[in-house]
């Protein structure tokens, strides 16, 4: 690894990341994610405010490293969901997606919306009817906190 800390290209790109780092992680991050990025980003912002986030959609503004290091994370579970999803309903015989581009910005938004829901309505609220109860009782039951 000496050898390419003394090359000159090295400290040229060192240089450029340094001065324009956070529009190349912006870029990144969108070629990355695509279009999703705004829900994707939503997502990511509301675990880091553990709740506090605004439910409108915001730009994307500056992405933070750390946010940076959440979304590649994210965007490659959700890759393979996709690559899931195209196989089992798209094509069988394909390892990897077959799905449209509109097809998978619309997957791609979809997923990190539904996590998006599931943080801010954990399983925690949910109930389930007893055979023997009535939805009268069941909504009574639900309303009793432990």
């Amino acid at each position: 690894m000496k050898a390419l800390s003394s090359l000159p290209l090295d400290d040229v790109v060192d240089r450029v990341f340094n001065a324009h780092s956070r529009p190349i992680i912006k870029t990144v991050a969108f070629n990355l994610i695509g279009s999703a990025l705004l829900s994707a980003m939503n997502f990511i912002k509301y675990q880091r405010t553990v709740g506090h986030a605004t439910a409108e959609p915001t730009q994307i503004g500056l992405i933070a490293p750390e946010n940076a290091h959440k979304l590649s994370r994210n965007a490659l579970v959700v890759n393979t969901f996709q690559d899931v999803f195209s196989s089992r309903h798209k094509d069988r015989g394909s390892e990897c997606s077959k799905l449209s581009p509109v097809e998978s910005l619309c997957f791609t938004r979809a997923v990190y919306r539904i996590a998006l829901f599931a943080d801010v309505f954990p399983g925690r609220y949910t109930c389930f009817i007893d055979d023997d109860e009535t939805e009268e009782e069941a909504e009574i039951h639900h309303f009793r906190a432990p």
